[in-house]
């Protein structure tokens, strides 16, 4: 047996004329220096998970809306390497992405200007595992997905400093 879960995480959608209270200044995360990505705000995620929790199996569709703080050419996310890409596309059409260790680093077929955004999907699946961070500290140094002896999962993330860009 397995369960669905379906999360919606929005942001605030522009009005003209209103503020967008979703933006962001992303920073460099200073815990986590190799993870996050200061160039990018990720508006909205929305994400489509099925876990079987028999198989600790994780299946995921993630659908992000990037804003560019900066002149951007690609989009590079924090992705673990258990996990592995079925497909990506961009503004709709699909692209070539590379996952070159924790990191999903997505090719944009022309650049992005600052303060313009991007809409992104990810198909994934594997059995996630935690993420090793290089750095010790001491209520913990491994983050991401776990799961139990009995299937149940649950997420660890550094609560300490923001991590944008990161799925």
């Amino acid at each position: 047996m397995h369960s669905i879960i379906s999360l919606l995480l929005t942001a605030a959608v522009a009005v003209p004329g209103v503020p967008d209270k979703g933006l962001s200044e992303p920073v460099a995360d200073p815990v986590y220096p190799a993870y996050g990505n200061p160039a990018i705000d990720v508006l909205h995620y929305g994400l489509k998970l099925d876990w079987k929790p028999s198989k600790r199996r994780l299946t995921g569709t993630a659908r992000l809306t990037v804003r560019a703080v900066k002149k951007i050419d690609k989009i590079s996310l924090d992705f673990g390497r258990a996990l592995r890409v079925d497909g990506v596309t961009v503004a709709g059409k699909t692209v070539k992405a590379r996952h070159p260790g924790d990191h999903l680093v997505i090719p944009l077929r022309s650049p992005v200007a600052a303060g313009k955004r991007v809409e992104v999907a990810v198909r994934y699946h594997g059995v996630p595992q935690p993420v090793s961070t290089g750095q010790y500290r001491s209520d913990t140094s491994k983050l991401g997905l776990r799961s139990a002896a009995d299937g149940s999962a649950w997420a660890l993330r550094s609560r300490t400093g923001p991590s944008p860009g990161s799925l």
